[in-house]
């Protein structure tokens, strides 16, 4: 049985079906940062057109627009490191499907911060 499965593996591996865990792990750090860049080009722009559009504190909405992406980056990365341990632990249902939270709310504070709840 051992065999068979290690041939399979090697056919696998040879079909480039197989991908070395190093280069998964890579390439999610890489689009974890890209994501990060990204929502951080965003920020300077969408907070000064919020500021323009409904007379809000430029500076404060920077602030909460940063606190903001920091919350759901956290969030993503939690689910992400749950989805892979439920993967890794054979969770039925775990291979192939999204970490879904229909219930997740995004708010305001008074102090002009977002949280992800």
């Amino acid at each position: 049985m051992a065999e068979a499965e290690l041939k399979e593996m090697d056919l696998a591996q040879r079909r480039g079906h197989l991908v070395i865990a190093a280069e998964v792990d890579g390439a999610a750090r890489n689009a974890l940062a890209v994501m990060k860049a990204g929502f951080d080009r965003a920020i300077e722009p969408e907070a000064a057109s919020l500021s323009v559009k409904y007379g809000w504190d430029e500076r404060a909405l920077r602030l909460g627009l940063k606190a903001f992406v920091a919350s759901g980056l956290d969030h993503f990365h939690r689910e992400m490191l749950k989805l892979l341990d439920d993967i890794r632990d054979g969770v039925p249902g775990a291979r192939g499907e999204a970490a879904r939270d229909d219930d997740a709310e995004c708010s305001a504070d008074r102090d002009g911060g977002f949280r992800l709840q």
